[in-house]
């Protein structure tokens, strides 16, 4: 299969990604020049106020509009023009339109090897370990929406505990092995081709355990929000990555009033 970006193209094969961040102005599409069947998986946010350029076409879609609110991108107006500004038959107000580039591919990481990213590995006690590698940072670094990681706990061990998030919604699809997701008081067992959502917001605990004799591996896929709140249940903690803090972990149990700790006399 081939990935083209701008006026660059890249032959990508099974296991290779790619992302395109938000804002970087690279036309992208794929191609399969084979004459066999391929497959592959496209993760992106769902946002009705996206707008997305056509650079091939020079169309634009302004969704907050319609989904089928398109628009021809060389058909350029000024601020003024066709309002009734009291000037002079045929004399128009000064525009400032302008076409700018449409496609940058140079603002564009390239695709990368899955596997040739480097394993981390992750654990606390004999109960949670195993390794992980991130797609999404190893390709584009922290400029990112949407982050994948491929996670594979030890078998018979897990890489977090339960949680939830109020912000970040979560996708998991299996990969390989055999994982067991853990949902609240629930156990599900899954196998390769298997996918769930964890919507945000949901209060609903959940982790994945590789209940297997071998590996296991499943892709990972979430948001990134700078103001994140995350609830470990059995824990009974918090973390709230919205304080910008190293030490953004508490304890659910320590709550005060609004007025606890005020000098209120």
């Amino acid at each position: 299969m081939i990935v083209r970006i701008g006026a660059a193209s890249y032959e990508m094969k099974a296991g290779d990604y790619a992302c395109f961040p938000a804002g970087k102005k690279a036309g992208h599409g794929f191609v399969n020049e084979s004459g066999a069947v391929c497959r592959y998986v496209i993760l992106g946010e769902n946002k009705p106020d996206e707008v997305a350029v056509y650079t091939d076409s020079k169309n634009v879609l302004v969704r907050s509009l319609g989904r089928r609110a398109i628009f021809d991108l060389s058909a350029l107006r000024g601020y003024w023009d066709g309002e009734d500004t009291g000037l002079p038959d045929g004399e128009n107000a000064p525009s400032e339109a302008s076409t700018d580039a449409l496609d940058g591919a140079a603002s564009i990481a390239p695709p990368i090897a899955a596997g040739d990213v480097e394993w981390t590995v992750e654990g606390e006690g004999p109960r949670f370990g195993g390794r992980s590698k991130h797609l999404t940072y190893a390709a584009v670094g922290e400029d990112y929406h949407v982050g994948v990681l491929i996670e594979s706990p030890a078998p018979g061990m897990r890489l977090c505990p339960r949680h939830y998030h109020m912000l970040e919604e979560e996708h998991a699809l299996v990969l390989e092995g055999e994982v067991t997701l853990l949902l609240g008081d629930e156990r599900h067992v899954m196998k390769p081709d298997d996918y769930v959502c964890f919507p945000a917001g949901q209060k609903v605990g959940h982790s994945f355990l590789n209940s297997g004799s071998g590996p296991c591996a499943y892709l990972m896929i979430g948001e990134r929000n700078p103001n994140e709140v995350c609830v470990y249940p059995n824990s009974n903690k918090v973390m709230v990555r919205a304080l910008r803090s190293e030490n953004d972990i508490f304890d659910m149990a320590a709550t005060r009033r609004y007025w606890d700790g005020e000098e209120t006399v």
